[in-house]
C-alpha cells in the first residue's frame, strides 16, 4: 500500500526525464506516478514512487516558466536508497551491465560495511549520484 504524501521528498533535473525515468525503473524498481509534458514533449513534471512512502520529483532542465534562482543543473545531487540486501546485490548487476553499455557509472563497488548490509553508488548520465543500500537508518 502506497501512504501519500512522503514526508521528505527528493528532486532533480534531468537532461531528459524520459530517458532517466526508464533507467530508474529498470534499475531499481522505482515507479511512475505522475509525468506532465510541456507542448514541446518535454517532461516538465515528475514523481516518481519508491517503496510505500518515497517519492522522487523530477523534470528536464532548462524549464523557461522556472525562476532562474532556482535553475538546478544536472549532477548536483546525491540520493539514497534503501532496498533488501538480496535487491541490492541484485541491482547492483544491473548498474554494472548499465555501465558497461555506458548510461552510468559504477562510483563505488558492491560493499559489505562494518554497520552491517550491502551498499554501492552509482553515478546517472546526468552526474547524480545514487546510492543504494540495506542499511535502513532508524529515526
Amino acid at each position: 500500500m502506497i501512504q501519500f504524501p512522503a514526508d521528505l521528498m527528493a528532486t532533480i533535473r534531468c537532461s531528459s526525464t524520459a530517458l532517466t525515468m526508464q533507467w530508474l525503473t529498470a534499475m531499481f524498481g522505482l515507479r511512475e506516478h505522475v509525468a506532465r509534458q510541456a507542448p514541446d514533449g518535454r517532461i516538465v513534471h515528475a514523481e516518481m514512487i519508491h517503496g510505500t512512502n518515497g517519492m522522487l520529483i523530477l523534470g528536464d532542465i532548462a524549464i523557461p516558466s522556472e525562476v532562474q534562482r532556482f535553475a538546478v543543473q544536472p549532477g548536483k545531487a546525491s540520493t539514497y536508497l534503501v532496498m533488501s540486501e538480496t535487491d541490492v546485490e541484485a541491482a547492483f548487476t544491473r548498474v554494472q551491465a548499465s555501465a558497461a553499455s555506458g548510461e552510468c557509472e559504477v562510483v563505488l563497488e558492491l560493499d559489505r560495511p562494518a554497520y552491517g548490509g550491502a551498499t554501492f553508488t552509482c553515478a546517472d548520465r546526468d552526474g547524480h549520484y545514487w546510492t543504494i543500500g540495506s542499511y535502513r537508518p532508524s529515526m
